[in-house]
């Protein structure tokens, strides 16, 4: 059994939570951790972090940015911000990415607020979509 840590500089969402598997959004693509996987540590992507518990139920985050690290069966997720899905606001989702996309299209941007609006317009958009998948699954 898995035992996953999952914190931003602002909170802790959970502490050693027994998981069978962990699916991370990786810098180069989502990763599976299954327990025994060999020790590493990894950046984070904006995506969507899925523990599976050993009866089969599936909870799901959404992280931005950050670091995974694995070390003897534990799993050490720090993000730069984190939220289960249920926690998920569509409404407020649907205004942030229409703030970020309103203010993508404003000419004199520098190339640090582009960017910044971009991740603020995905992370946005991942969230609608999340707040979608959940609502027409359950």
């Amino acid at each position: 059994m898995l035992k996953v840590t999952l914190v931003t500089p602002e909170k802790k969402l959970f502490e050693n939570k027994d998981a069978s598997e962990i699916f991370v959004p990786g810098y180069e693509g989502e990763l599976n951790i299954l327990e025994g996987h060999a020790a590493f540590m990894t950046t984070l992507e904006t995506g969507t972090l899925r523990l599976k518990s050993s009866d089969g139920n599936v909870e799901v985050y959404l992280v931005t940015w950050g670091y995974c690290e694995v070390n003897n069966d534990h799993v050490k997720v720090l993000a730069e911000t984190a939220e289960s899905v249920l926690d998920i606001d569509k409404s407020r989702a649907q205004e942030a990415y229409e703030r970020a996309q309103k203010r993508l299209e404003d000419a004199g941007l520098s190339v640090e607020d582009i960017e910044k609006h971009q991740r603020k317009l995905m992370r946005a958009d991942l969230r609608i979509s999340l707040a979608q998948e959940y609502r027409e699954n359950h």
